[in-house]
């Protein structure tokens, strides 16, 4: 017996945040301040961010019909519908067909259809409850570089930013284990992603533990590496980790790396440990499921040292 899939069946999968190193900033309302250049920096996701959870969660079951655009004036007018599963919502992205540039002349932009475009797709998704959450978050005032016109921060700065605001939100970005097909076999569920408390302490294993973590990348078909093929790699990281200045101590208050640093009580050298152990050079390198392990490493080692404290009180 089969069941039919229902939009209601995708709510849960829909609404959760996005990983915070797919999230970027626009910068709005540019002015100075003290001295400096800075704006109004809005979280966004890209387009495609949008489209691979779509896929994930169903794949050849969205799709977005053509609608035709408009002109108002100088403005492309662009609707733009989302079907998922059969139900279907639109909305509407505008750019200029021309814009002024800083000597008064004008020029045509090259950009208008796909940024009206994009800007729509999100709006409709929005719709769903895909990325809705990015409407809610707090608005940064951030440094600006008028010469590139970007934020000037940079991408560790960006994703420790946008774990802040996510924490201040009391969101909880995770990978989302996609809902079963009809007929399907159920799958083992995808372990939550980070999750920050701010209270317990813990360390790194020793460097013996340290030493034996290798993490070889192959296919299944494969022949599994030697023992010197796999220390290869570790050691490669460890060197160039050596050669690297002393580790940051403090990142920006209430952000994922500034609890790491926290737990092993800032010091730089138990931070290279963790750096070493994982093969990346700093902190801010480490991926999303590294994350995901050293929280939940620091979290089991914190209770191992509660135990121990407990016991010897007893």
């Amino acid at each position: 017996m089969t069941t039919q899939r229902t939009l209601a069946s995708l709510k849960d999968a829909l609404q959760q945040p996005f990983a915070p190193e797919t999230i970027g900033f626009l910068p709005k309302e540019i002015h100075q301040e003290n001295g400096k250049t800075v704006c109004l920096a809005l979280p966004y996701a890209n387009k495609r961010v949008y489209e691979d959870r779509l896929n994930e969660l169903a794949f050849g079951e969205w799709s977005t019909p053509y609608v035709p655009p408009f002109a108002q004036g100088n403005k492309l007018i662009l609707p733009v519908t989302v079907v998922i599963l059969g139900v279907a919502h639109t909305d509407y992205g505008e750019e200029y067909f021309t814009i002024t540039g800083k000597g008064g002349n004008t020029r045509e932009d090259d950009n208008t259809a796909t940024e009206a475009y994009s800007q729509a797709f999100r709006r409709a998704c929005a719709q769903f409850l895909l990325g809705r959450y990015l409407y809610d978050l707090r608005k940064l005032t951030l440094p600006y570089d008028p010469k590139s016109r970007q934020i000037a921060v940079s991408k560790a700065e960006q994703i420790a930013w946008v774990e802040k605001l996510y924490m201040e939100c009391g969101l909880k970005p995770r990978s989302v284990a996609t809902p079963q097909r009809p007929g399907a076999s159920p799958s083992a569920p995808v372990a939550q992603n980070i999750s920050v408390p701010l209270t317990t302490t813990a360390t790194p294993p020793p460097p013996q533990q340290q030493a034996k973590k290798t993490v070889p990348i192959q296919s299944a078909a494969t022949t599994p590496p030697s023992v010197a093929q796999q220390k290869a790699p570790a050691q490669s990281a460890a060197a160039k980790v050596s050669q690297t200045t002393p580790q940051p101590t403090t990142h920006p208050r209430g952000s994922f790396l500034d609890w790491v640093a926290a737990q092993v009580e800032r010091d730089p050298e138990r931070i290279q440990g963790i750096c070493t152990y994982y093969q990346v050079q700093t902190l801010e390198k480490l991926s999303t499921l590294q994350r995901n392990q050293l929280t939940r490493r620091l979290r089991t080692q914190a209770s191992q040292r509660r135990q121990k404290v407990n016991a010897s009180h007893l």
